[in-house]
Formats: structure tokens, C-alpha cells, sequence
């Protein structure tokens, strides 16, 4: 079996569709770090089942799905699916290849398949269990696992050697037998609490029972009187409604006639009200034009009041302005001469300044002449420094270097000569391993040949017991499944039978009559309730059960004297009341059949729809004669309009059309009882019970025959096995010699050809020491000679930087002066500036003003003739607005009172209609309290009627009847005498406490209960005891293997150590041998030339190298079919990297490799390279295949 084929889509980095065909043994993916190599390997432990994202690098399912990135949207999906080649028939499936497929959604749905078809996770573990497939396999090494296996603790590592030890299986088997184990004791627990709780309950039970006859007795009593008077409550209420509604029918005349009389009154208020709102809209139009012409006049004599004070002010302001023209020409003619002087100060020092910046520019030329020649000098100074240090610093290098030359040569000529001795131990070594190793291969030939034909045996032998235990666990499950369902179909018919003998579900008569008719004399002639004597198609059960209603229990008996004596029983005992139908006096009434209806979905007479004997049909013809069965309402509808809804109808969901036209539907009281359905599924359940039961023996015949030749088949394997385990170790042994001999020999040899090349080297490197030496002392002498002429070249620089520091001084001194007088000069100026400015400033300002006053004299001038203008037009208009308004208050006058006259007449209108609504209001509420009386009496006689309904089943048409038959005794009942009886029989009954009115049944049903509960826990302690026995099996062949394996794969490890390292040793120990079912187990590592030490201690190559070694030495015990290695080599260096590859190559015969990796070996022994790159952020694409 091998992988075939790897497709992805929508998986972590793989926005766009994967598809790896692998060809070859080895495959190798490769590509730059972060392009999603590893999402490969997480990709195929999804598939294969891994539960737990955060092995996968996630926190949530959705993590697996493709999150988008900038240029794609996140995708909804993810699938990944793998393609198994089953050829050999390791999976027990009969396909010879077999694909599976896992799907996640972003809802948090997933879904698996295997070959398209739906499957369960459990599915997916169990074909996988044990092939060295699983997600969780020895075989599946991601990045960081290497060193998980090294640093976990000692049980954790066990999980790795159980795994390839082949005892998974058998684990979860174990596992499977404690929980069932848990839930047996659970079980018991509860048992025994349950069946202390039921003998605890029988002597309390045996009492109510007693206290439970004395209860009915007085119920009974109490529901007789209980329904009298109710029947005579809704008789009460019923004649208060008629007359109500006779009352009422009085008032609503009377408000009619009211009503009318308030509308003649309100037209000619209307009217009345039309005339005055005329008027007085003509009063407001003159009113709002009188109101006008006021406002004019005031606005008039507000406008002469204005222009006379505005004129007023206009005289003040033409004052003023006289005033300031005077002032403004005195202050002119006194800053004109202050101006002149300060002018020729300004210019006498300005002169001055010029000659002072004359002289600083002259002095400053000098100096900076000076600057340029000394930055040179001093230039010059630094580079004699740098050139000194580096001079320095030069000679102590080299006086370095040639001491450590002069050490080099020593220690060279030491090395040669003890090179010399080495090489000839070596030679001496080399011939003796060469002589063993001939020796040892004749033998090991020998053992391999028997070896090979014991193994092939075997793998023949695990075949055979592989397909059959496939076979049987396969069997297993039928079995388990078909007993499950036997067992549930025989609880429910069981529990439905003793319903059905009990009567479960029947009013008490019922059950009373049945439970007698074994026992009475006339206990024969009850033939059966009608629910047994009529049978029915299933789709008509609910019609036909409303249709019968109560009538499904009337009692079926053979003459009207076995009727007779079972009422008088009846009536003794106090149980009840029943309907019986006598077959010898029974007579169906003739029914009118009309002629076949031309409607669609009327099925016929319900009595043509159900099957009974001859017997019983004219039974059958009572009940169910006169109704007819219709599909849905409406189409009974339309049949019963057709025939003036004369007939009733009922329809398949239990609507029921009544004779006059009456529908009853709506859902089924929940109480109702299902007599028909009950009794069907009990005839279904008794043929399912017994083909169950017929399959049930077959499959347990055909489990044994498994269990039998399974036995023998294992009796044969361990044979083999003991013989197999003695060779393997035998020749393990000696290959492990073998394998040793020529390990050491191989290094002898690399240690001879590495020692030639170790002697040529020292001697070059003794010659070229001693020429470097030489030249060593040369460089040092001339640079003796360059330090002391440097040194002199810095002394004559400096003597004369200090003379140009002395002229330099003086200098500085005669410009501090001159520029101190050129700021004091500078100041004065700006002084005399500013006050220049702010003189012209104010001159500019005064001569602006006497302008603008000139102008604003001639301006208020031109105001003044405006203003006289302006009094005389309003002045004018004041008179004639005066005239106007005395003409409009004559005519607003007259239309007020026309206004006055309308209110007064509408007023007396209203106080007439105000007395006409109150009596009209008084009627109204009258009626009002006549319909709320109506009502509340309509809802207490519907409130009656409902309890008569639902408490005794007594409808409308039934109380009426029952009101007229008694029609004297009505007249003459007594409501208070009637309730305190029913008064008494309540205290009565509550005094007996709290009554269980089943116990007597109830009392013989525990009973039998805990008889069953107590064989129960019989088969329980049985079941205890298996389930111990297969435990401790499980655990003794657990152990077998575990150790037997266990040795194996140690053996293999230092085996595969020893070649990784060279040489050294490695061991696997148990912690605990004492308990090996719960040991952890050690890695012990001893790499050549070091002591035996904790793997803590070895570097992180070694430690790789190490968990490499213990992986092939697990392929080698147990070799998988796939192997998924992630970069376990990225520690190594080159040359194991190399011994690396070669090992891959030994395992392909039986196992697939796909390798991720970044080293060059590791590609090279690959047949097939898979490059992966990210062109796009986030999205890995296949971009080559090249098959080696």
C-alpha cells in the first residue's frame, strides 16, 4: 500500500487547487522557508483524522480554511483529500484503491468521505487503526517533533513504541472494555439504589390502595351532584341572556327615536351659527382696515417726532465741528520747526558710521589672511599624528604575528612525530578486523536464508488473521446491532402489551368489565370494546377514531341480559357508567344512500372503509353508518353544501363536519387515546421482533465459526513468532558484530588517508612559517626608521603656530573698540528716526481731519433742507388719516350688534341640544349596560357549557335535553342545599389526605417491577465478571508484544546508532519493568568517544542524529507504508546529511518517503522533487516536478 495521489484546495495557504501525483519511493518538497511546505504535512495528518488543530498550528477549525489576502477574498472551504493504492489489501476495504476526502466550513460543519460515500471520523480511525498510517503515527515526523521525542517525559515517550509495537488496537479495545466496565458498576449502583427505593415504597402503597376505594366512593357521589348543578347554573344563566337581550332590543328603539330629535336641533344651530359667522367675518374685515388707518396716524406723528430731533442734533454737530477745524491749525504750526532739527542730527551721524565700517573692513581682511596660512599648518599637525599612531599600531601586529609564528613552527615539528607512531598502530588494527569480518559473514549468510523463509510464513499467517479479524469484528457489530434492535422493539411491544391488557387509556367501567370477564358468569358474553372488534387502514385511523369518539370504548356483548347483569356490576361496585351493544336486539337504522357523488376526494361510508367480521357488523353499521370520510375540509365542504349539509363528515386529519352546518376542528385533545394506532404497532412489532431474532441466530452461528478458526490461526502464529524472534535476534546479533567489524575498519581506513593528509600539510606549513618570519623582521625595522622622522616634523610646526598666536591678540583688541562705537552710533540714529516718523505722523494725521470736517459741514447742511421737506408731507398725511377713521367706526358699530343678536339665538340652541345629548347619553349607557350585562351572562353560560364539555363531556344540545326531561325538579332545585353537600363530601375527602387513586394497580406493577429489577442486576454481576475476564486477556497479550517489540526495536536503535555515529551505543530501558503496562521508557545515548550521558547534554546535531537512528530503527521492527519526514535533518551537517539520504534509500523496498527539506543530500536521493513557491502574498502554488 503507498500514497498515490495529494489534492488540496482552499487548505491553509492553498487558495488555488493541489494535485500531487507521487511517483516513486522517495519524493522531496522544497522551496524557500514560509511557502508552505509544512501546510502539506498538516494537510495529511487533517485528512487521516488529526482531532486536535493545534497539532495543525490553529486554535479553531476555521484556521485550516484559507483567510484571504489582499487581492483574494477568504474562501468558504477547505478540502483535502488523499488516494491510497490498496492493491495488497492491507485496508480492509474491497477497493483496490481507496480515496479520502475531509471537508471544513467556515459555519463550523466538516464531513468526511471514503470513495465519495459519507463516513464518520471513528470510521476513518478504525480503517487506519494499526497500518502505521494514522495521524497521529510514528511514522509522521513534523518540525519540532524530533526534539518532542527527546524531551518528553519517559510516559509520553511510550505512546511512540506502542504505536509501533502494532498494540493500538488492542489499547482501544481496552479502553472500550473499561467504559463498559464503568457503566456496569455505574448500573449496579443504580440498580441497587432503585430496588432499596422500590421495597421501600411497597408497605406504603398497600395503604393508599385501602385509602383509595373510600376516595372513589365518595368522588363518585361528589361528580353526580357536581354535574346537576352545574347543568342547573347554565340553565340559570341561559334564561338571564334571553332576557337581557329582550331589554336590550327596547333600548336600542328608544335611542333611535332621540337620535333623530338631536339632529333637527343641531341643522338649526348650524343654520344659526352660518348667519353670525357671516356677520362677524364682515365686523373683522371693516375692524383690520380701522386698525390700518391707526397705525398710519401713529406711524405719522412717530415720523414728525423724529425729524424734529434729528434736526435738533444735526445744529449740535455743525458746533462741534467748527470747534476742532481751529485746533487742528494751532497744533500744525507748532511741530513743523521740531521736524527741520531733527533731520540734520540724522545726517551728521550717519557720516560718522560710514568712516568707523571703513576701518573695521581693513583690519578684518588682515586677519583673515592670517586664519587661511595657520588652518593649513595646523592640518598638517594632524596628519604627523595619524601617520605616528598608525606607525604604532602597525609595528605591534607584526611583532605579534611573529611571535606566534615561532610558536607555530614548534608545535609542528611535535605533530609529525607523533603522526608517525599513530599511522603504524593503525596499520597494525586494520589487518585483524579484516580477518574477523570474512569469518563472520559465512555465518550471518546462513541464518539470513532461514530467516527470510520463517518471515514470509509469518506475514502469510498475519494476512490470514488481519482479514479475519476484519471478519469478525465486522460480525461483531452486526450481531451488536441486531440484538440492540431486538431488544428495543421487544421492550416497546412488551410495554405496549401490558397497556393493551390493562386497558390502558379506558374509563374505569371499561377496565372493571374486562378484568371480570374470566371471572363472572356472564363474564363470557363480552365479546370486546369496539376498538377490538373493528379494524381499520392505517391513513383512516385518526378520522375514523374522531368519528367514534367516546364510542371506541363502547363494550361489545353477545345479548342484552349479559348488558343487564354487567350494569348491575357495575353499579355496585360503584365504577362507573358504560355503553354496551347487545348483538341479539341491535338494529342499525336505515340509512339513505345518495347516489355516487361526482366530487373528488370523498372516499365513502366510514363503515366501508373499516374491516370487521359478519358478526360484528351491524356494530360497525351503528357507529359509523352515517358518516361520511372526506380527504381535507374543504372538499368535505363542498360535498356537504351539495347535500344542504345533512350528513356529517369527517376528514383524514379529524376536522368533523356536523349535520346543519356545524365544524369542529383544531388540534386533538392531548388526552385522547390512540385504541386503533396501539393495537396496529403491536402487530408490526411482533413480526419485526421475530425476523430479528431469526437474523440474530444466524449471525451468532457465523461469529463462532470465526472465533473457532481464529483460534487455530493464532495457536499457528505464535509458533511462528517464537520461532521468527529467535532467528531475528540471532542474526541480529551477528549483523550487529558484523556491521561493528566493518565500522571499524572503515574508520581505521579514513583515519590512515586522513593521516598522510594531515602530514603533507604540516610540513607546507612549516616552510611557509619560516619565510614569513623573515619578512616579518624586515617590516619592523623600517618601521623604526619612519617614527623618528615624524616626530621631528611635529616639533618644527608647532614653535611657529605659536608666534602667528601672539600678533593675533593684539588685533582682536583694536576691533572690540571700533565696533563698540559704530553700535553706540547706531542707536542714536534709530532713536531720532522714530521720533522723525511719529511727527510726520501726526502732521499727516491733523491735515486729514480738517479735510473730512469741511465736508461733513456741507453735508449736514444739505440734511437740514431735507428734514423741512419731510414734516410738512407727514403733517399732511396726519389730516386725512383723522378724517378716514371716524367713518369706519359707525359702520363697525351696527355690524357688532348683528353679531350680538346671531350668539344669543345659537346660545339657546345649544342649551336645548345639551339637554337632548344628556338624555340621549342616559339612553346610550342604558344600552351599553345591557350589552355588558349580555356579555358577561354570555360568558357565564359559555363558561358553564365549557365545563360541562370538558369535566363530563355534556354538549349544548345534551344539557338541554337533560333540562327538559327534568323540567320539575328544575323548577324545585336547590342551589344552596346542593353546595353544601358537595361542600361536606369535599371536607370529606380532604380529611382522607392525599390519595393515590392507582395504587392498587400501581401496587401490583411495582411488585412485578422489582422482580425484573432483581433479574437485571443478575445478568449485570455476570456482565461484571466478562468484562473482567477480556480486561485482563487484553492485558496479557498487551504485554507480550509490548515487551517482545519493545526488544526488537531497542536492538535495531543501537544497531542504526552505531552506524549514524560510528560507533558508541544507545539503549531503550523501562523505567519501571516491574509494571511494563504503565512504564515509561528512556533514551540512553553513548556517541563514540564520550560516556554514557543524558540526552540533555548532547549537542543539538547528536540529538537529532539520535532520534533519526530511532526512527529507522522503528521502520526497521515495523516497517510503514508511508513515512512524512519535515525537515528532521536541517541539524545535521553535511556528511550526515549524506548517511542521512543513504539510509532512506535501504526502506523503500516497504515503505514510501515524502521529505521535506532544504539539504542538498537529501534531494539527491529523492526520485521525484515538488517545488513549492508564493508568487502571491499568502497563496502557495506547485510550480515544478522533475522525476529523477
Amino acid at each position: 500500500m503507498f500514497l498515490k495521489r495529494i489534492e488540496m484546495q482552499g487548505f491553509k495557504t492553498f487558495a488555488e487547487p493541489l494535485d500531487m501525483e507521487l511517483i516513486g519511493k522517495i519524493s522531496a518538497v522544497v522551496g524557500p522557508n514560509g511557502c508552505g511546505k509544512s501546510n502539506i504535512v498538516d494537510g495529511i495528518k487533517w485528512v487521516l483524522g488529526e482531532p486536535n488543530v493545534r497539532i495543525l498550528r490553529g486554535n479553531r477549525l476555521e484556521d485550516v480554511i484559507f483567510a484571504g489576502n489582499d487581492r483574494r477574498r477568504p474562501v468558504g472551504m477547505a478540502e483535502v483529500s488523499v488516494t491510497l493504492d490498496n492493491a495488497t489489501g492491507i485496508l480492509p476495504l474491497d477497493y483496490s484503491e481507496v480515496r479520502i476526502t475531509r471537508r471544513a466550513y467556515r459555519s463550523g460543519e466538516s464531513e468526511f468521505l471514503m470513495n465519495g460515500a459519507p463516513c464518520r471520523l471513528r470510521d476513518i480511525q478504525n480503517l487506519l487503526q494499526d497500518t502505521g498510517l494514522g495521524s497521529d503515527s510514528f511514522a509522521i515526523i513534523g518540525q519540532g517533533k524530533v526534539e518532542s521525542i527527546l524531551n518528553s517525559r519517559p510516559e509520553e515517550r511510550r505512546r511512540l513504541i506502542e504505536d509501533a509495537a502494532g498494540i493500538t488496537r488492542y489499547l482501544t479495545q481496552k479502553k472500550d472494555a473499561l467504559r463498559k466496565l464503568d457503566e456496569t458498576e455505574n448500573s449496579l449502583v443504580r440498580l441497587e439504589d432503585l430496588l432499596r427505593e422500590l421495597e421501600e415504597q411497597l408497605d406504603p402503597l398497600e395503604e393508599q390502595a385501602r385509602q383509595a376505594r373510600s376516595y372513589r366512593e365518595k368522588q363518585t357521589q361528589y361528580r353526580k351532584l357536581e354535574k346537576e348543578l352545574w347543568l342547573q347554573e347554565w340553565y340559570r344563566q341561559n334564561l338571564r341572556l334571553q332576557r337581557t337581550r329582550k331589554n336590550g332590543d327596547e333600548a336600542v328603539k328608544e335611542l333611535e327615536v332621540q337620535e333623530k330629535e338631536l339632529n333637527h336641533l343641531t341643522e338649526g344651530l348650524t343654520s344659526s351659527r352660518i348667519t353670525g359667522e357671516r356677520a362677524e367675518e364682515d365686523w373683522w374685515q371693516e375692524n383690520e382696515i380701522y386698525q390700518a388707518a391707526q397705525s398710519l396716524l401713529e406711524r405719522a406723528r412717530m415720523t414728525v417726532q423724529v425729524l424734529q430731533e434729528k434736526r435738533f442734533s444735526l445744529q449740535r454737530q455743525q458746533e462741534e465741528t467748527s470747534v476742532k477745524q481751529e485746533e487742528n491749525k494751532q497744533y500744525l504750526g507748532e511741530i513743523r520747526p521740531q521736524k527741520a532739527q531733527i533731520e540734520a542730527r540724522l545726517t551728521e551721524l550717519k557720516e560718522l558710521i560710514i568712516q568707523q565700517e571703513h576701518e573695521l573692513q581693513e583690519i578684518e581682511k588682515r586677519q583673515e589672511a592670517r586664519h587661511s596660512g595657520r588652518q593649513f599648518e595646523v592640518d598638517q599637525l594632524e596628519n604627523l599624528k595619524s601617520e605616528l599612531i598608525e606607525n604604532l599600531k602597525t609595528g605591534a601586529e607584526k611583532r605579534n604575528e611573529l611571535k606566534r609564528l615561532q610558536l607555530q613552527e614548534k608545535q609542528n615539528e611535535r605533530s609529525i612525530v607523533h603522526l608517525m607512531d599513530e599511522r603504524q598502530v593503525f596499520l597494525n588494527r586494520q589487518k585483524v578486523l579484516e580477518a574477523k569480518y570474512e569469518e563472520l559473514a559465512v555465518s550471518i549468510k546462513a541464518w539470513e536464508q532461514r530467516l527470510h523463509t520463517v518471515t514470509q510464513q509469518k506475514e502469510a499467517a498475519r494476512q490470514q488473521k488481519a482479514q479475519l479479524s476484519r471478519h469478525y469484528t465486522q460480525q461483531q457489530k452486526i450481531v451488536a446491532e441486531i440484538g440492540d434492535r431486538a431488544r428495543t422493539a421487544e421492550s416497546r411491544l412488551q410495554a405496549l402489551r401490558e397497556m393493551e391488557q390493562a386497558y390502558e387509556g379506558y374509563s374505569r367501567a371499561v377496565q372493571e368489565l374486562m378484568r371480570q370477564k374470566g371471572k363472572q358468569s356472564w363474564g363470557p358474553g363480552i365479546k370486546g370494546v369496539v376498538a377490538e372488534v373493528l379494524r381499520m387502514p392505517g391513513r383512516l385511523e385518526k378520522a375514523l377514531e374522531v368519528a367514534l369518539g367516546g364510542a371506541a370504548q363502547n363494550l361489545v356483548v353477545d345479548t342484552e341480559k349479559t348488558a343487564q347483569e354487567a350494569i348491575r356490576f357495575l353499579k355496585q361496585g360503584n365504577y362507573g357508567r358504560a355503553t354496551f351493544l347487545p348483538l341479539d336486539i341491535l338494529r342499525p337504522p336505515r340509512v339513505e344512500i345518495p347516489p355516487k357523488s361526482k366530487f373528488s376526494g370523498i372516499l365513502g361510508r366510514a363503515v366501508e372503509l373499516v374491516d370487521c367480521t359478519p358478526e360484528y357488523r351491524p356494530v360497525a353499521e351503528l357507529l359509523l353508518g352515517k358518516i361520511w370520510v372526506a380527504e381535507d375540509l374543504s372538499k368535505a365542504l363542498e360535498w356537504a353544501r351539495h347535500n344542504n349539509f345533512y350528513r356529517r363528515v369527517v376528514t383524514l386529519e379529524g376536522e368533523v363536519l356536523n349535520p346543519g352546518g356545524a365544524l369542529t376542528g383544531g388540534s386533538l385533545p392531548p388526552r385522547g387515546t390512540r385504541f386503533f394506532s396501539r393495537r396496529r404497532e403491536i402487530e408490526d412489532l411482533e413480526v419485526k421482533v421475530r425476523l430479528e431474532r431469526n437474523n440474530l441466530l444466524t449471525q451468532q452461528q457465523e461469529k463462532a465459526a470465526l472465533e473457532n478458526k481464529a483460534q487455530e490461526l493464532a495457536q499457528r502464529q505464535e509458533a511462528l513468532e517464537k520461532e521468527h524472534h529467535q532467528l531475528e535476534l540471532t542474526c541480529s546479533l551477528a549483523q550487529k558484530d558484523s556491521i561493528q567489524l566493518e565500522a571499524e575498519a572503515k574508520q581505521v581506513q579514513e583515519r590512515l588517508q586522513l593521516m598522510v593528509f594531515e602530514e603533507a600539510d604540516l610540513r607546507e606549513n612549516q616552510v611557509r612559517g619560516q619565510a614569513e618570519i623573515v619578512g616579518l623582521e624586515e617590516q619592523l625595522l623600517f618601521l623604526v626608521e619612519q617614527e623618528q622622522e615624524i616626530r621631528e616634523k611635529q616639533k618644527f610646526l608647532q614653535e611657529k603656530l605659536k608666534e602667528q598666536d601672539v600678533q593675533a591678540r593684539e588685533e582682536e583688541k583694536i576691533l572690540s573698540a571700533l565696533r563698540e562705537a559704530r553700535a553706540t552710533g547706531k542707536q542714536q540714529i534709530l532713536g531720532l528716526e522714530e521720533k522723525l516718523m511719529h511727527l510726520g505722523n501726526e502732521e499727516v494725521k491733523r491735515e486729514r481731519e480738517l479735510t473730512e470736517l469741511s465736508v461733513r459741514v456741507k453735508e449736514i447742511e444739505i440734511e437740514q433742507d431735507s428734514i423741512k421737506k419731510a414734516l410738512a408731507e407727514e403733517e399732511n398725511t396726519l389730516e386725512r388719516t383723522t378724517q378716514q377713521m371716524i367713518g369706519l367706526e359707525e359702520k363697525i358699530n351696527a355690524l357688532r350688534q348683528l353679531v350680538q343678536r346671531q350668539r344669543e339665538t345659537a346660545s339657546r340652541l345649544e342649551a336645548e341640544i345639551t339637554i337632548q345629548r344628556s338624555q340621549l347619553e342616559q339612553t346610550r349607557q342604558r344600552v351599553h349596560n345591557l350589552e355588558v350585562e349580555y356579555t358577561r351572562t354570555e360568558g357565564e353560560e359559555q363558561k358553564w357549557q365549557e365545563r360541562l364539555w370538558e369535566e363530563y363531556q355534556i354538549t349544548k344540545l345534551q344539557a338541554e335535553e337533560s333540562i327538559l326531561q327534568n323540567l320539575v325538579k328544575t323548577k324545585k332545585f336547590n342551589f344552596s342545599g346542593t353546595r353544601q353537600n358537595l361542600a361536606l363530601l369535599k371536607q370529606e375527602m380532604d380529611a382522607l389526605g392525599t390519595i393515590n387513586l392507582g395504587a392498587i394497580e400501581e401496587f401490583e406493577k411495582l411488585r412485578q417491577r422489582t422482580c425484573l429489577l432483581k433479574e437485571q442486576k443478575t445478568d449485570l454481576y455476570q456482565a461484571h465478571r466478562d468484562l473482567q475476564i477480556v480486561i485482563s486477556e487484553i492485558d496479557t497479550l498487551i504485554t507480550f508484544r509490548f515487551k517482545v517489540n519493545l526488544e526488537k526495536i531497542a536492538s535495531e536503535f543501537n544497531q542504526v546508532f552505531q552506524e549514524m555515529f560510528g560507533g558508541g551505543k544507545a539503549q531503550l530501558a523501562l523505567t519501571n519493568p516491574e509494571l511494563p503496562l504503565e512504564s515509561g521508557i528512556e533514551i540512553i545515548a553513548q556517541p563514540p568517544g564520550k560516556k554514557m550521558q543524558n540526552l540533555m547534554l548532547l549537542s543539538g546535531g547528536e540529538r537529532a542524529l539520535t532520534a533519526i537512528a530511532l526512527l529507522f530503527g522503528i521502520l526497521k521492527v515495523r516497517p510503514a507504508p508511508l513515512c512524512i519526514l519535515d525537515e528532521i535533518e536541517s541539524a545535521l551537517d553535511e556528511v550526515n546529511v549524506y548517511r542521512f539520504a543513504s539510509y532512506l534509500k535501504r526502506f523503500t523496498e516497504n515503505t514510501q518517503f515524502i521529505v521535506i527539506s532544504h539539504r542538498k543530500g537529501t534531494m539527491e536521493a529523492a526520485e521525484a522533487l515538488f517545488g513549492l513557491t508564493m508568487e502571491e502574498k499568502g497563496v502557495s502554488k506547485l510550480v515544478s516536478v522533475r522525476l529523477a
